[in-house]
């Protein structure tokens, strides 16, 4: 039987050492982010996934953005309150995110998504797939 857990590992740096961050995700949501490193290793740079949106200033920045199908998008929240990522039309929801979380679908079909968030009904965006 299959969670849909996946774990996503990239290096980042700490001064001059290295460090591993781990990432659990369930239907591409960010469970749990950790790293391992070396003790007193003090200010850390951590290399979170890309995002293609932010959700920023109250808003999805770009608030439209165009991709070919198969392709994986990834919102990060990186605004002080909880937002969420959900389509108009039931097809992805992110469930409420943190700052600092981000959630990822791949889009596999061409037509244009629109979503908003739940919380923050005037925040609104959409995906075309072409």
């Amino acid at each position: 039987m299959s969670l849909g857990l996946k774990r996503k590992k990239s290096w980042g740096r700490c001064l001059n050492f290295l460090f591993l961050l781990t990432e659990t995700r369930r239907n591409g949501k960010i469970l749990r982010a950790k790293h391992n490193s070396l003790m007193g290793c003090g200010i850390m740079e951590q290399r979170l996934p890309e995002a293609d949106v932010q959700m920023k200033n109250f808003s999805f920045q770009p608030s439209e953005i165009r991709v070919s199908p198969g392709r994986e998008v990834t919102w990060i929240n990186n605004d002080p309150t909880t937002h969420t990522v959900t389509a108009e039309d039931g097809s992805f929801d992110s469930g409420n995110l943190e700052q600092g979380e981000g959630f990822s679908f791949i889009f596999k079909e061409k037509g244009t998504f629109k979503y908003y968030c739940a919380i923050h009904p005037g925040m609104r965006g959409q995906v075309v797939v072409a």
